[in-house]
């Protein structure tokens, strides 16, 4: 993985936004900044809006009312200078079945802009117990292993901000230290890291969460 750091200007803003679903409010007025270097964690119960507000703040959606803002200029005339200095993960991990797991690091850093460096691709899969099925298309693998590529993904983007939606999702408790490692070695190299857990997360004096409403399951 890439030691280098990110510039310490960047910022992403939330500023008293509000969501609503059909007829109902899930967040109203929810304001937040995430600076470089802080891990910010979305807390609330299932049907808060978490996965919502994480959506908003990687530009995927946009808010009901107020705004998000990318380095000061908001969303979504800051959508393109966003989009170049965010990696995403969701629920659905982004791969391609038919690929093995170094295809899909192969292709899906091409898309992002990120020159290809074979072997420290590799070193992040090995690292992350994908030894063994490097040349294995992603279709046979457990729900376990497809997250550790779409975060081997993630962790080789050399993007500043990463938005993550239950990064954790089907890991087994072996690997867990390890993702929260390389989110603290993140924070640490001046990058900006958001995400929602349904589990505590050992991420060091840079993790705070942002508690959002109860909302209905």
């Amino acid at each position: 993985m890439s030691a280098a750091s990110f510039p310490v200007g960047n910022t992403l803003v939330v500023d008293s936004v509000s969501a609503i679903r059909g007829q109902r409010s899930l967040f109203m007025g929810v304001s937040a900044g995430v600076k470089a270097g802080d891990i910010l964690q979305l807390g609330g119960a299932n049907g808060a809006g978490k996965t919502t507000l994480l959506q908003m703040m990687a530009g995927l959606t946009r808010p009901h009312s107020g705004c998000i803002r990318w380095n000061g200029a908001a969303l979504p005339a800051a959508q393109l200078a966003l989009s170049q200095s965010l990696a995403w993960l969701g629920h659905q991990n982004g791969l391609k079945s038919a690929l093995t797991p170094l295809e899909n690091l192969r292709w899906a850093l091409g898309v992002a802009g990120v020159a290809w460096q074979e072997p420290e691709a590799i070193r992040e899969l090995v690292a992350l117990g994908l030894a063994a099925v490097l040349e294995q298309p992603v279709a046979t693998l457990s729900a376990g292993q497809k997250r550790r590529v779409a975060l081997a993904r993630v962790f080789l983007s050399q993007k500043p901000l990463w938005v993550l939606d239950e990064p954790l999702t089907a890991l087994d408790q072996h690997i867990i230290p390890l993702v929260e490692a390389r989110l603290r070695e993140h924070a640490a190299r001046g990058g900006l890291l958001v995400l929602t857990a349904h589990q505590p997360m050992a991420l060091g004096e840079a993790h705070r969460v942002l508690q959002l409403g109860d909302g209905d399951a």
